[in-house]
């Protein structure tokens, strides 16, 4: 039986959600503590992986190692999906940079980059017999092996890309293969950094069931100085680095969570 925890759709309901029926206070979940300590220093992401992990159970959050959580290797699959198709995206670097700083900083991540260029536009008419085109199918099934989902998503017209939108909407198709999976987001672009685009994608994920989390924000405001990225594409500012790996330890954090109380 999953607990409460893993159905909350943020961190705020999932506070909620763990309200004692008899009157007695539970102990502030882990996850929103970490919260509030990403909005007093960056450092608390760090600090956050060397603590124990939580998982559900009768008496409440209890101690769980990472090997349980994740399962048994202990390895955390994160599937890293793009939103822009050009040769030297600025979001094909964050994920770029976000694999390097995995590597380097978080031993129990891998991310794996899934390519949706190739994705026919969705059209029921191409699902034949139960089934999905084959690229199709590929994709769905990559993101069913996640452990979590890592999205770079960038803002055209106020709004996600047409070819990241038809990626999420491929993996909606029943059975729903986004369902229960924490996710992260950062984007890259003007004034607001891809806020917007961001936003809209948390309303899409509302009805795939995406259990995101709240902070921290990764908005990348690209052109404004100094330099982002180079000509390439690659992320070249180490502020942006150390943003996306406190968002690394978070997405972790908050899916050894989720997957404890699975």
């Amino acid at each position: 039986m999953r607990c409460a925890m893993a159905v909350a759709a943020s961190l705020r309901l999932c506070f909620s959600s763990l309200s004692s029926s008899s009157g007695h206070r539970h102990r502030l979940p882990s996850a929103l503590y970490l919260t509030a300590a990403y909005r007093r220093n960056a450092k608390a992401a760090h600090d956050a992986f060397h603590a124990p992990d939580w998982k559900c159970s009768r008496r409440g959050m209890v101690a769980a190692s990472g090997a349980d959580a994740a399962g048994s290797s202990g390895v955390i699959k994160i599937a890293a999906i793009s939103g822009s198709l050009r040769r030297a995206s600025f979001h094909a670097g964050m994920i770029r940079a976000a694999i390097e700083i995995a590597k380097e900083n978080i031993p129990d991540v891998e991310i794996e980059v899934l390519k949706i260029g190739d994705l026919p536009f969705v059209n029921t008419d191409l699902e034949v017999d139960g089934r999905f085109p084959e690229v199709v199918e590929r994709f769905r099934a990559k993101v069913l092996q996640a452990d979590s989902i890592l999205f770079a998503c960038p803002e055209y017209n106020y709004s996600m890309s047409a070819v990241f939108k038809n990626s999420i909407d491929w993996a909606s198709r029943a059975p729903n293969v986004w369902a229960e999976k924490p996710a992260a987001i950062m984007s890259a672009g003007g004034n607001f950094g891809g806020g917007r685009s961001s936003y809209h994608l948390r309303q899409s994920g509302v009805f795939c069931d995406l259990r995101f989390i709240n902070k921290p924000e990764v908005f990348v405001r690209a052109f404004e100085p100094p330099a982002k990225f180079d000509a390439d594409g690659n992320l070249i500012d180490s502020a942006t680095k150390d943003r996306i790996k406190d968002l690394l330890f978070s997405l972790r954090s908050w899916t050894l969570r989720l997957k404890s109380c699975s």
